[in-house]
């Protein structure tokens, strides 16, 4: 069956998707069947340790630090972290501002093309807040983590997590940033998916967005509110339709685009500004200025296809606090 024909029947099937089925699957252990998987989930649970222990050393030996383009989105940030002393930067605040930290992780799925691969996580994250005394609970915060073989061995590319129970204030007309930037983007095929997602997804045309979407079973996203990670072709596009559901219209201008390739798997870390007019409130738009994304294409054929979508509403600048 044509592509475009089966778009049609999922956006028409989409609004009888049951939303909760997607729960139950989120809570099951990834089923380690192959050696790399194995490895991915050591080297996660170890960097999760780590995290606990504060233990900025040891987690420093996981990641490729000789690879420039290696980046951190985290929780409490008002921007992503690009570079290893960057990422650094970022697990210092985060462990100056937390202790007594402990984690339990489950992995949800792992993901690999060639010598690259990626996993989705949850993360029950307990603390003190170093500063108050105050107790820190997070029942459920979200991770993306991308890692490349090196030599033999898996080093961590990009970290991604937020918690989904957290919506910073929305910022009235105001607040509004006149200042777009147009970040600039290197040659690549990359930008076509990219772009065709971004069409789509403002005109709020799930039809669209399908012909971008990586294949049925293996597309993931993690929206910016949802309490579940949403798996395959139909949770995805259902999760769109429902966030679209109270939107009149929206645009979103990116003010940094960062792009990694590596064969047939690429990603993009992006910041954007979004401005969103809802159906409750038809005359006002509302501005989120912090809005921090994930994306994983993978090419079939001469084409790149959108895998994986994170995404999460950062801090403002003058109160991100890790």
């Amino acid at each position: 069956m044509p592509r475009s024909i089966v778009a049609l029947c999922l956006v028409i099937a989409v609004g009888w998707w049951p939303f909760m089925t997607t729960e139950g699957r989120s809570e099951q252990m990834v089923q380690a069947d192959e050696p790399y998987k194995d490895q991915i989930a050591a080297i996660h649970n170890a960097f999760w340790k780590s995290f606990a222990a504060r233990d900025l050393w040891t987690i420093g030996q996981m990641w490729d630090q000789g690879d420039r383009s290696i980046s951190a989105i985290f929780p409490a940030a008002a921007t992503p972290a690009i570079g290893w002393d960057n990422v650094a930067e970022s697990f210092r605040r985060a462990f100056s501002h937390n202790r007594d930290i402990k984690i339990d992780t489950r992995i949800v799925r792992i993901y690999r093309t060639g010598d690259l691969a990626w996993l989705i996580s949850t993360v029950k994250f307990e603390a003190v807040q170093t500063q108050t005394g105050q107790p820190v609970l997070i029942n459920r915060m979200f991770t993306t983590e991308i890692f490349a073989l090196r030599n033999g061995v898996w080093r961590l590319l990009h970290y991604h997590g937020h918690n989904p129970e957290f919506l910073p204030p929305i910022e009235g007309p105001e607040n509004m940033n006149v200042n777009v930037t147009v970040p600039k983007r290197a040659a690549s095929g990359v930008w076509a998916a990219y772009d065709g997602f971004g069409t789509a997804f403002q005109q709020k045309d799930l039809a669209r967005m399908f012909e971008v979407l990586d294949s049925d079973g293996e597309v993931s996203a993690l929206q910016p509110t949802s309490p579940v990670p949403f798996l395959g072709i139909e949770n995805v596009l259902a999760s769109w339709k429902k966030t679209f559901a109270d939107i009149e219209s929206f645009t979103f201008d990116p003010q940094m685009l960062e792009l990694s390739e590596s064969g047939s798997t690429a990603w993009v870390t992006e910041l954007s500004q979004f401005h969103i007019v809802f159906k409750d409130n038809p005359n006002e738009v509302r501005h989120f200025h912090n809005v921090m994304t994930t994306m994983i294409f993978r090419k079939q054929g001469d084409e790149w296809r959108l895998a994986h979508y994170h995404a999460h509403l950062g801090f403002s600048f003058d109160e991100h606090n890790h």
